[in-house]
């Protein structure tokens, strides 16, 4: 007689069989079923590597590239040194956000995508666009969260990055940035 376990993701009943294996657990099986965990390991591993920053470089304020990193310094570096970025004369990097416990996963890619959107950075090949698959109210509170994300917080400009030996400097603050790209028209 086979055993049947409720999945905590989808929550259909479901054989034993169609759960991973766990030790630590009573029935030795994962609360997930594999097609669950899956998705939750994708979601895990987006998670880890989608950072705390995101960041763009621009030329004359013209946005080049768009990305979220949770190094910002060693993420910059490295890009300052990609072949694609060394044709531009004058590359300015821009930390957008900062992420300090308020904005989840889910919202700082959502921004990070509207920017790509709204923008279509030359250098940026992937251009999904997460609304695809969202519900509209999910859209909706996200775009909220973005708005209020872009008011409350700095854009920080951080150096002319094509120089080479120059330290990252804060030069200027959101209201001069915002006006600049104008990005954010009410």
């Amino acid at each position: 007689m086979e055993k049947y376990k409720v999945c905590s993701g989808c929550k259909i009943k479901k054989p034993l069989s169609e759960f991973n294996k766990h030790k630590d657990l009573s029935y030795g099986k994962q609360n997930y079923c594999k097609e669950c965990n899956k998705v939750r390991a994708c979601q895990k591993l987006d998670s880890y590597y989608k950072g705390n920053y995101i960041y763009m470089f621009l030329e004359n304020f013209k946005i080049l590239y768009v990305g979220s990193t949770t190094n910002i310094y060693e993420r910059m570096t490295e890009h300052i040194h990609v072949d694609k970025l060394k044709q531009y004369k004058k590359i300015n990097g821009v930390i957008l956000y900062k992420v300090d416990n308020s904005l989840d996963i889910d919202c700082l890619r959502f921004l990070e995508y509207e920017f790509i959107y709204i923008f279509n950075p030359l250098l940026n090949t992937d251009r999904s666009y997460p609304r695809k698959g969202m519900s509209l109210d999910k859209t909706l509170e996200l775009r909220e969260e973005v708005e209020k994300v872009l008011v409350n917080n700095r854009f920080i400009v951080i150096g002319n990055l094509s120089k080479k030996n120059q330290r990252y400097k804060f030069l200027k603050s959101i209201t001069k940035v915002f006006n600049e790209l104008n990005f954010y028209k009410k």
